[in-house]
């Protein structure tokens, strides 16, 4: 990490990743996205990504990599020092007392 500038590593471009993709990018951060899915890196690469939500409609332009392409990148990105896994105090504070539902 460099002036608080953070590279960052998305494997998959679906909904979640290429949403906090366009965020993170929006915030001025250096954001990748690998993903398998031709037909969706090359939408990425040529139209960015709409992000809408609980904010102003933005577009976005994380570089976009197909995954056979991935192998070219660097190694040079920011990775936590930790990950931590989610213990049940965390789930019930994400999903209250509530059970999920089949």
């Amino acid at each position: 990490m460099s002036n608080g500038k953070v590279k960052i590593l998305f494997i998959g471009a679906g909904a979640v990743c290429s949403y906090l993709g366009a965020c993170l990018t929006r915030a001025g951060h250096d954001v990748t996205l690998v993903d398998a899915w031709a037909d969706q890196i090359e939408t990425i690469r040529a139209r960015g990504i709409y992000a809408t939500g609980p904010h102003e409609p933005f577009v976005a332009r994380p570089k976009a990599v197909h995954l056979i392409e991935s192998a070219k990148l660097g190694a040079d990105f920011d990775i936590p020092e930790r990950h931590e896994q989610p213990r049940a105090g965390h789930v019930r504070a994400w999903f209250g007392n509530r059970r999920p539902t089949r």
